[in-house]
């Protein structure tokens, strides 16, 4: 008896170390955490690893379905030990985005929120340490944390985003993967001043790196600077700058001693030798943001704000507008532009986000969007113009989405003919004036000597 019940008992233990095993080795070994390491500066935002963690303490994770999971992480002194984690393809103000399993992440897009599979460019920000990601073009959104939603992510609109910042965090803060104290030196990639983009010809390109003694390595043609064999790289110094004279890719790498950091890639384009003004002074235009077909009127709604006129744009050409909607260009010395109605610039007060029709700050920049939108920017409070659609009315926010948020992307209509009053007559008719209840006509005979 007390046999047969030893071999049960060893038949037990052989039959669950077979199971343990037939689960597999992920279910009885743990994945090993890597140590990320916190970057506080955009110059030290490389192509490499990285934990992506929200002020909520939860990390982006990897695509399933229709979102991306949300994993909770708690750093501790800069530090992150994790198991989940995404790639980052930085190419100046871009950034491709790779969740663990290797796969791209991308808006849904047409501007609505979601999330899906594909190879993107994100633009990116750094603002005292903190990061966004905000869609391209069309793509308003923000890669954004969803409180309601387990935290998981997706992209949001920046309107969506902007309204409710608590509800949707999307600043992050971002850890690196760390050397894990092996010896060698992680070197930051080079930072590119001004970044990727249109440039005038003959502009210089500024190059640094955040590693203390980094030599800078970089090419005009494409070509790898970290290849010690390549007759075509150059040493960067104060004397021997990129200088953009062409469309052309640069690529810089850092090196110390043996260690090379992760090759930048730069586009640069060369801006049009001819500019042709935005506006010329004198122009009459009408101001209207085309997400929404609202035109910039001088009328005051809630007493403060500026009223927006319904209007329709069809091939290019606009309707519905009045004379209130129509603006007098005023071209200023200095490049900027001012926009005048009987008379008197519409500007800002000192403070206060409403603009008035003589107020003191009346100058104002035109940033070319492309495709005919600009952002049209307050040149001392710093504000932008906006149609605010949540509260109907035109204001100025200073917001750092305004280049990619539809609600500051505007357009200008130069008006050709000066808008007639609406109105059942015109000039020269001749009308009989009557009250229809009564069947009365207005005449022009006295009657009681009144």
């Amino acid at each position: 008896m007390k046999l047969k019940r030893s071999m049960q008992r060893i038949l037990s233990v052989v039959m669950a170390i077979l199971m343990l095993f037939s689960i597999g080795p992920r279910a009885v070994f743990a994945e090993d955490a890597k140590t990320y390491q916190k970057i506080t500066t955009s110059e030290e935002l490389e192509t490499g690893e990285y934990v992506l963690l929200t002020d909520t303490n939860y990390a982006v994770g990897e695509l399933d379905g229709t979102w991306v999971t949300a994993i909770e992480t708690t750093p501790e002194n800069d530090v992150v030990h994790s198991t989940s984690y995404v790639t980052l393809e930085v190419n100046g103000q871009s950034v491709k985005i790779k969740d663990k399993n290797d796969v791209y992440l991308a808006p849904k897009g047409g501007n609505e929120n979601g999330i899906t599979e594909g190879v993107y460019d994100w633009t990116w920000e750094e603002t005292e340490g903190k990061f966004t990601f905000a869609g391209t073009g069309a793509d308003t959104v923000y890669l954004a944390s969803n409180k309601t939603s387990h935290n998981k992510f997706r992209g949001y609109k920046t309107t969506t985003v902007n309204d409710n910042p608590n509800g949707y965090p999307h600043q992050f803060t971002l850890y690196k993967l760390s050397d894990g104290g092996s010896g060698e030196v992680t070197v930051a990639a080079p930072a590119a001043d001004p970044q990727a983009g249109e440039v005038e010809s003959g502009t210089q390109i500024t190059l640094s790196s955040a590693t203390l003694d980094a030599t800078i390595y970089f090419t005009l043609d494409g070509s790898d600077p970290s290849d010690t064999t390549n007759a075509n790289r150059q040493i960067y110094s104060d004397t021997n700058k990129p200088v953009i004279e062409a469309d052309c890719t640069l690529k810089a790498v850092a090196v110390v001693g043996e260690n090379s950091s992760a090759v930048q890639t730069l586009q640069y384009t060369v801006k049009a030798d001819v500019q042709v003004p935005v506006l010329n002074g004198g122009d009459q235009v009408v101001i209207y943001a085309p997400a929404y077909n609202k035109a910039l009127s001088s009328t005051k709604v809630s007493g403060f704000y500026n009223a927006g006129t319904d209007i329709t744009v069809t091939d290019g050409v606009v309707k519905g507008y009045g004379e209130t909607d129509v603006w007098t260009v005023i071209a200023n010395e200095d490049g900027t532009y001012s926009f005048a109605q009987n008379g008197q610039n519409i500007g800002l007060a000192e403070s206060h986000s409403s603009m008035d029709l003589g107020a003191v700050n009346d100058d104002w920049e035109l940033i070319d969007l492309g495709n005919g939108l600009y952002n049209i920017k307050n040149t001392v409070r710093g504000n932008y113009m906006e149609w605010y659609a949540r509260y109907s009315n035109w204001s100025t926010y200073d917001s750092s989405s305004a280049a990619t948020d539809d609600q500051f992307q505007l357009s200008f209509y130069v008006v050709t003919d000066t808008p007639k009053p609406e109105g059942p007559i015109e000039d020269g008719d001749n009308v009989v004036i009557y009250a229809p209840a009564y069947n009365k006509a207005l005449s022009t005979k006295v009657v009681s000597s009144f």
